[in-house]
């Protein structure tokens, strides 16, 4: 029996675990800039990394159906071309949902809305910082919820109009154990507040 347990142990110990936080629902309709007293939610996702090394995550967006949301067409070009169209396309990795969270550091982003901060000083968030912004130059990075042209999808998706919502959910996820990122969904408009710990995925 313990040769078994060795022998797992070693197997399991060659591969490398993912690991993930979901965040079960955000709804983020306020524009850019809206701050503290928005009449609108304003949706921030916080993620904490707790190790000394630079973490690779990524990151999958559902709407309110469980419509995988992803950054290519229903022919699998990407990135989708209504994205093509932003002035938003230098945020985009290689395989446009990876970001990395530098050693002991946190990041902050609204899962919608392209919001730079006053605290931004690289080009060209830096042009359109607001002092409102919840966004820092690492934040801003993180891909958004896409954001599909609902017609496009029509009779291609059962529910095509979910694709077009400012809200859903997403999962962070990352190579390595599940204690290596923490975090935080928090959602705030004029008069009300409110910030929860992200359960882990699977």
């Amino acid at each position: 029996m313990k040769k078994v347990a060795i022998v797992a142990l070693l197997a399991v110990g060659g591969f490398a675990l993912a690991s993930s936080l979901n965040v079960p629902w955000f709804v983020d309709p306020a524009p850019a800039g809206a701050g503290l007293n928005s009449p609108n939610i304003v949706a921030v996702i916080a993620l904490h990394n707790n190790l000394d090394e630079d973490v690779t995550c990524w990151i999958d967006y559902y709407a309110a159906d469980g419509t995988y949301l992803n950054y290519t067409d229903k022919d699998g070009n990407g990135p989708y071309p209504a994205w093509e169209l932003t002035d938003r396309e230098y945020v985009w990795s290689p395989d446009y949902y990876t970001f990395v969270i530098a050693a002991n550091s946190t990041v902050s982003f609204r899962p919608v809305a392209y919001d730079p901060g006053g605290s931004c000083v690289l080009e060209p968030q830096a042009s359109d910082a607001d002092p409102n912004g919840q966004e820092s130059d690492a934040g801003v990075v993180i891909p958004n919820r896409p954001m599909y042209g609902s017609a496009d999808l029509e009779g291609v998706l059962p529910n095509w109009k979910q694709t077009n919502k400012k809200n859903g959910a997403c999962v962070v996820g990352w190579e390595g154990a599940a204690t290596d990122i923490q975090g935080r969904y928090g959602e705030y408009a004029a008069g009300t507040v409110g910030f929860y710990l992200l359960p882990p995925g699977a």
